[in-house]
């Protein structure tokens, strides 16, 4: 019988744990709609709970705050899924590693912006936007552009070491060259602003990098 009682409780802890999960999953993918269709300040924790079908509640336990919440919604966004394995651990940038040619390192390095752009670009646009209203949301783009600009470096390394960057170029500085033409902001201008089409950003940003880190 105490047996029977421990599977039970086993069992039934499993099942909370993927109850729970599920439910900041539906969290989660409501807080993207909301936040890329209304912004951040016009999305209220309660129409993040009433869309995923859950209580306020459960969403400030499971998050603490709406920046939190909207910092969790973008990390999922970038990596494309709610996983924690870093960016450069994934099939899409152990390719780029793994490559051999630097022009084509370059080209794959443009693809994945492109990738990870359609998919977080809004998103990161309401951050941006965010920050200029909450200090915590602001505190957070200012981590986002360390962690992203040191990622890149570790990029700019795997490029060096198949050949010279352009003459006079360091890793570093090459790294804050690919930060700044792959940012959210350029991405919106070409997008939003020029109409430009997901392949022609992909091309001209190619284009951009290969001209601008490796030797004419």
């Amino acid at each position: 019988m105490k047996s029977k009682t421990g599977v039970k409780r086993r069992y039934d802890a499993s099942r909370r744990r993927a109850l729970a999960a599920e439910r900041q999953s539906a969290v989660i993918e409501a807080a993207r709609r909301l936040f890329a269709e209304r912004g951040y300040a016009a999305t209220t924790m309660e129409s993040i709970a009433d869309q995923a079908g859950t209580s306020v509640e459960t969403v400030y336990l499971a998050f603490g705050t709406k920046s939190a919440l909207l910092a969790r919604v973008v990390d999922v966004a970038l990596a494309g899924d709610e996983g924690d394995a870093p960016l450069a651990d994934r099939p899409l940038f152990l390719e780029v590693r793994e490559q051999r040619d630097q022009v084509r390192q370059l080209q794959l390095l443009a693809r994945n912006a492109r990738v990870i752009l359609e998919r977080a670009g809004p998103l990161q646009w309401t951050l941006l936007l965010a920050s200029g209203q909450e200090p915590e949301i602001a505190e957070l783009v200012d981590r986002y552009h360390r962690r992203r600009l040191e990622v890149m470096t570790e990029f700019m390394r795997w490029v060096a070491a198949n050949g010279p960057l352009a003459p006079g170029l360091s890793v570093e500085e090459a790294a804050r060259t690919y930060w700044t033409l792959s940012g959210t902001e350029v991405h919106h201008l070409l997008r939003v602003r020029l109409g430009y089409s997901p392949d022609d950003y992909e091309h001209w940003l190619a284009r951009q990098l290969v001209v601008s880190l490796l030797p004419h």
